[in-house]
């Protein structure tokens, strides 16, 4: 796979996709900078010495030589390798585009981040839905922001484990955001179009947001049920669930901690950090509560879901639970 970096947007996914490619059984990861700064050349020394090769044109490449780092590709020749690119820069996408006429071998993925608001390609979230834009060198996909998918998870979550009859009438989601640090909330066409799609059974979902001083983002839930529900069901459901981290903290520093622990161990492969302690029946039928989300965790891990998927359709599932299981015993 070749990553088309820049505007430092890549380096949460390349720190992650740079532990997991061999467990996973990707063969090679090249890494293209879209930028070439004293911030990125520490980090691409950290890469390389992970086993990603860099791929560079002439002057990055010269750059990054006066450093002792080994450039292993040209652009046109990483093109050539690679059956998976996964774009962090229009500049590098449209590049890629150029180039895409002049390969000769099998369709190739190409996956958007976030950053690309607006793209009218096919939204993916693995799990959810799936339909690829097509076209006739490539498969082009976007990948949603990081709070849409925790959302679309958790709701997809909901969805398969209850029953008809405890099938989910209503939910409703209040996403509070840092004022600080908070990205804004997309509004795009894109973003309606990925929501419509998150129920199967027709629950209303409703989401609003608000900016307020927080440690992180986080996302209070109000689920009303079509029929009486276990509230232990509801939180085993999510305890088994190796994309669901949980915490029985309710404090936000004492949590910002937990995820701050999950980080340190390179536990990143996670969606939603749920907090047990917050989860309350306000009757049979209806109980509330909150987790915390990461966007840029979200979107990595969104972007490896597809990756492993595209290459390996059969066994997807089972590498990304050995993943999630080592990384437990390491925590």
């Amino acid at each position: 796979m070749l990553i088309l970096g820049g505007k430092r947007e890549d380096t949460g996914f390349v720190n992650l996709i740079s532990s997991v490619y061999e467990e996973l059984g990707i063969e090679e990861v090249i890494y293209f900078p879209g930028v070439v700064d004293d911030f990125y050349r520490a980090l691409i020394n950290k890469w390389v010495s992970s086993g990603i090769k860099i791929a560079a044109d002439e002057d990055a490449g010269t750059y990054l030589a006066s450093y002792g780092i080994k450039v292993d590709f040209d652009f046109d020749s990483a093109v050539e390798r690679a059956s998976v690119f996964v774009c962090f820069d229009r500049t590098g996408y449209d590049l890629l585009r150029a180039n895409l006429s002049g390969v000769s071998s099998s369709k190739k993925l190409i996956i958007l981040s976030p950053v690309f608001s607006g793209e009218q390609h096919a939204i993916y979230a693995e799990g959810i839905f799936k339909v690829p834009f097509e076209s006739e060198r490539a498969f082009c996909l976007k990948i949603p922001g990081g709070m849409d998918y925790s959302i679309a998870y958790f709701v997809k979550l909901l969805e398969k484990n209850f029953s008809v009859q405890e099938a989910i009438d209503r939910v409703k989601f209040l996403v509070v955001r840092d004022r600080e640090e908070g990205c804004d909330f997309p509004r795009n066409s894109s973003r309606e179009e990925f929501l419509k799609k998150i129920s199967s059974n027709g629950c209303g979902i409703h989401i609003s947001e608000m900016k307020m001083p927080a440690v992180m983002d986080f996302v209070y839930f109000d689920i009303v049920f079509k029929g009486p529900v276990d509230v232990q069901k509801f939180v085993d459901l999510f305890d088994l669930d190796g994309a669901v981290a949980m915490t029985n903290k309710k404090d936000m520093v004492e949590i910002r901690k937990v995820e701050e622990l999950l980080r340190e161990n390179g536990s990143l492969l996670y969606i939603i950090l749920m907090s047990v302690s917050s989860i309350e029946m306000v009757s049979d039928r209806e109980l509330v509560g909150y987790f915390f989300v990461t966007p840029h965790f979200c979107e990595a891990f969104n972007i490896i879901s597809a990756i492993t998927r595209y290459f390996f359709p059969r066994s997807s599932e089972e590498r990304m639970r050995k993943v999630y299981s080592r990384m437990v015993k390491e925590i």
